[in-house]
């Protein structure tokens, strides 16, 4: 039981919201879009996990990232998603 109260010291949690993503996308349901958000994220080194989920009205994506803060780079990952189009929620 000790264990799973010690979390690794070496893992973050993240959370990104994308927004607008209706707009990049002609079908509104972001098929390849996705593919597309796993493929820049996981290009970032330390990545652990990744969980991409759409809202129901398919404007808003949530991403929770699970990474290795002494590697991986939050930001880097931001600028990666903006520079390939998406728009960021900063509040």
């Amino acid at each position: 039981i000790g264990c799973y109260n010690n979390p690794k010291q070496t893992t973050s949690s993240a959370m990104i919201i994308l927004k607008n993503v209706h707009e990049k996308d002609v079908e509104h349901d972001c098929k390849d879009c996705h593919k597309q958000i796993y493929t820049i994220i996981k290009s970032v080194r330390g990545i652990h996990d990744i969980d991409i989920t759409q809202s129901e009205d398919k404007s808003t994506i949530l991403i929770l990232i699970e990474y290795n803060h002494k590697i991986g780079s939050l930001s880097e990952i931001k600028r990666n998603l903006v520079s390939k189009g998406y728009e960021l929620d900063l509040n």
